[in-house]
C-alpha cells in the first residue's frame, strides 16, 4: 500500500494515501466517466461512496462487480482494484454492503547476507451503508467502513515485515430534491443538492517488530457537497426515449497535513446522455490540487466511458432483471511521476444485475 511505504514521512503517506486506496479511489466505470461528482446522483451504482444518502435513491436489489486496472508503471507491476457489493431495500430504508480490494506494489528484498524475499502489499476495505428516505424530498445516510492493509510474504522478509491495526471509521450524509421547471408529461427533470462528512474515526495503526516502531496513519477526513440535474423526455407510450445528466462536485479534505495546506481541493463535474433506456455516453473530468497518476493538479482531467443497458422486459424477456455493463477509459498521467509509466491510459469495468421487484 502506497501510504504504508512512504510512512516514514507522515506528510506524504497522507497525500499519497488520499490518491491510491481501496478507501478513497473509485472503482465503478460510471462513477469514474462523470469525474467521480456523484455526492447528489441518487441512482448511481456506488454512490454511496461519496455520499451515503444517495443509496436512499436504489430501489430494487442489485448485484455488481467491478475492475479497475492499475497497471501503470514499474511499481505497480499487475496492480489492479476489484470491487464487488449488493444493495438491497427493506422496511428500514435501503442498505449496502461493498467490498473494495487494492493490489497494490510489491517489493523485492534482498538483506545483508543475500537471502532475498518478497512482498507484495494490498489492502482492502469493507463497509456496511444505509440511507432512510425522511420525506419525498429528504434522505439520509450512514456509512461505516473498515479498512486495513495484506503482506504476502515469500522468502526471508522478517527485517521488514510490519502489522497493521485496521481503522474504523464512518460517514454521514443528507441530500435533498427540488422540483424542476418542466411541468409536462412529456418532460421531467429534478434537481438534487448533497452533502457528506467521510472517514471520521480511529488511526491506521502499524508496527515493525524489525525497526521497533509503531505509527499511524490518519484516514483523509472529507467534505463534498454537490448536485445532480437530471432530464427526461417520454415517449407518447411513456417510455423515457432521452435522459440527460449534469453532475458537479467540490470537495475539501479537512486533516490535511501542513505540508499539503494548499492541497485541500478537489472536485468533479460530469454529463451523461441516454437513449431509450439502453445505450449511455458519459464524459467527465476530475480536479485536484495535488498531483496523481490520473491527473495533474490544478486543471480538469478528463475520462470517458459508455455503458449498455439491458431491461429485459423492454426487450420483450418476461424476467423481471435488468442487466448493465459499463467500460471507462482514464488516461494515465505522464507528468511529474517518480517512475517511467509504461501505459498511457487504463480501463474499467463494471457489470451489475438488478430485479426489478419490490421484496418487502
Amino acid at each position: 500500500m502506497v501510504f504504508m511505504f512512504l510512512s516514514m514521512n507522515s506528510s506524504v503517506s497522507a497525500q499519497f494515501f488520499i490518491t491510491l486506496n481501496s478507501l478513497e479511489s473509485m472503482v465503478d466505470a460510471e462513477q469514474v466517466a462523470l469525474g467521480e461528482s456523484f455526492a447528489a446522483f441518487t441512482s448511481g451504482l456506488t454512490s454511496f461512496k461519496q455520499n451515503p444518502a444517495t443509496l436512499a435513491g436504489s430501489r430494487y436489489p442489485t448485484a455488481y462487480y467491478s475492475f479497475r486496472d492499475n497497471d501503470i508503471n514499474s511499481l505497480f507491476e499487475n496492480s489492479n482494484f476489484k470491487q464487488f457489493g449488493l444493495t438491497f431495500k427493506t422496511p428500514l430504508g435501503t442498505s449496502n454492503i461493498n467490498y473494495v480490494r487494492f493490489n497494490s506494489f510489491s517489493l523485492d528484498l534482498i538483506d545483508m547476507t543475500g537471502d532475498a524475499g518478497k512482498i507484495q502489499y494490498s489492502d482492502h476495505t469493507f463497509s456496511f451503508n444505509h440511507a432512510y428516505q425522511v420525506t419525498d424530498a429528504l434522505a439520509l445516510g450512514v456509512s461505516l467502513k473498515w479498512v486495513d492493509q495484506n503482506e504476502d510474504r515469500t522468502g526471508n522478509t522478517e527485517p521488514f515485515e510490519v502489522e497493521s491495526q485496521a481503522a474504523i471509521a464512518g460517514d454521514i450524509g443528507v441530500t435533498y430534491r427540488l422540483n424542476g421547471w418542466y411541468i409536462s408529461r412529456s418532460v421531467k427533470d429534478s434537481l438534487t443538492i448533497g452533502a457528506s462528512l467521510q472517514n471520521f474515526g480511529s488511526d491506521l495503526i502499524y508496527s515493525s517488530s524489525g525497526m521497533d516502531m509503531e505509527y499511524g496513519v490518519q484516514l483523509p477526513r472529507l467534505f463534498k457537497i454537490g448536485f445532480a440535474y437530471g432530464l427526461t423526455i417520454l415517449s407518447d407510450d411513456e417510455i423515457p426515449w432521452f435522459e440527460y445528466l449534469l453532475t458537479a462536485q467540490y470537495g475539501r479534505w479537512l486533516n490535511a497535513t501542513e505540508f499539503y495546506e494548499d492541497d485541500r481541493d478537489l472536485g468533479g463535474l460530469g454529463t451523461k446522455v441516454r437513449f431509450w433506456e439502453v445505450l449511455e455516453l458519459n464524459i467527465g473530468g476530475f480536479y485536484q490540487s495535488y498531483f496523481t497518476f490520473y491527473g495533474d493538479e490544478d486543471v480538469l482531467n478528463i475520462r470517458y466511458g459508455m455503458a449498455v443497458n439491458l431491461p429485459f422486459q423492454r426487450l420483450g424477456w418476461r424476467a423481471p432483471l435488468t442487466v448493465k455493463f459499463a467500460y471507462t477509459h482514464v488516461p494515465v498521467n505522464n507528468s511529474g511521476a517518480f517512475f517511467e509509466n509504461t501505459t498511457k491510459r487504463v480501463s474499467l469495468i463494471t457489470a451489475r444485475i438488478s430485479y426489478n421487484m419490490d421484496l418487502f
